[in-house]
């Protein structure tokens, strides 16, 4: 915007000279004044998209990093398809279980409740943080069986593995050794201690992932 003016400023200075002089008309002055006027409103914008370009670089090229990382897909397949195999496994013994010397209706019922009672499972956990180039051993064989319906507290000390036990199972970080199985037919959300909102309106946090068809059906119900 200051060059624009400043040339324009120039351009009235030389232009009235040039009237005086009788170099120049006044239409010539005007049409000349207004391409100026012009021409600096088109350089005034592509200097805002230059600056909001360069701004955006730095997050570009984090972004842009961040996609070439090594990802972990061979890793999550494999823990998928353990899930899968231990699912199908604990789902026939506890079948076998509830209905071993049952009768017909008892062994239809055991059916319709036989996924709900396969527990969650920790194996062997154990957790090995590299801390300033010093391995520290935050988890060491933990082990452990969850009941699905029932509050489960983990409590100890501070900076004695809890978070890193939720975010194990929430399958967030991977263990150094061991094992998590969550059957097969639950998800897992893991809730952190941070709020974090996207940088939106309060309504649009609210109602992310949410399509209008559905926020529709929602408020007329």
């Amino acid at each position: 915007m200051f060059s624009r003016t400043l040339s324009m400023a120039a351009y009235c200075i030389i232009g009235v000279q040039q009237l005086q002089e009788g170099t120049t008309t006044i239409g010539t002055f005007v049409a000349t004044f207004g391409i100026f006027h012009e021409v600096g409103h088109e350089l005034e914008a592509g200097y805002e998209i230059m600056i909001a370009m360069m701004q955006a670089f730095h997050s570009v090229k984090n972004l842009t990093k961040m996609l070439n990382m090594e990802t972990d897909d061979v890793d999550r397949m494999a823990s998928v398809e353990l899930r899968l195999r231990v699912g199908i496994e604990e789902r026939s013994k506890t079948l076998k279980q509830l209905t071993h010397g049952k009768s017909a209706e008892e062994v239809a019922s055991a059916y319709q409740i036989v996924d709900d009672l396969i527990d969650i499972q920790l194996s062997n956990l154990t957790y090995v943080l590299n801390d300033g180039g010093k391995d520290v051993k935050i988890l060491d064989g933990t082990s452990m069986q969850l009941k699905q319906g029932k509050i489960t507290c983990i409590a100890s000390g501070e900076r004695q593995g809890k978070s890193t036990v939720l975010r194990i199972i929430a399958g967030a970080l991977k263990p150094t050794e061991g094992y998590v199985f969550v059957p097969p037919h639950l998800q897992v959300l893991q809730v952190e201690d941070t709020p974090s909102f996207l940088p939106h309106s309060l309504k649009s946090n609210l109602i992310f992932g949410v399509s209008d068809d559905d926020l529709s059906l929602a408020t007329c119900s």
